[in-house]
């Protein structure tokens, strides 16, 4: 009978344990220190309880706005096992959070009565 407990413990259970160790939350930021992209975070780990770590690295990708997460920023967390990553922006409402920071690259008018029709933006 204990073969089937250690059978069931071992190939069941434990698996599903190691499964856990890759956790995607949530958290907010406390201090940032883009000169050596980190930053100080409390986050959700994956018993939901709040931790607090300090010195985070920060895994974005530059985009074209050259988004760096500043104090009080929402942000996306990847844990695994003891290591902690901010690896994205948690953008709740796109109309008020990003379009009044986009810039127009063109003027999308017509520059004369003859000219061709403005409103081509590349």
């Amino acid at each position: 009978m204990s073969d089937i407990k250690s059978l069931l413990g071992n190939k069941v259970v434990s698996p599903n344990i190691d499964a856990n160790r890759y956790v995607q939350s949530t958290g907010i930021v406390l201090r940032a220190y883009e000169k050596d992209n980190v930053c100080d975070i409390q986050y959700l780990d994956a018993q939901c309880r709040i931790k607090t770590k300090d010195k985070v690295e920060v895994l974005v990708k530059r985009s074209n706005d050259d988004w760096f997460p500043q104090a009080g920023d929402r942000i996306e967390v990847q844990i695994y096992e003891n290591y902690v990553y901010i690896t994205g922006q948690i953008i709740t409402d796109y109309n008020t959070e990003v379009k009044p920071r986009q810039k127009l690259e063109q003027d999308i008018y017509a520059d004369g009565a003859d000219s061709s029709v403005g409103c081509l933006i590349f």
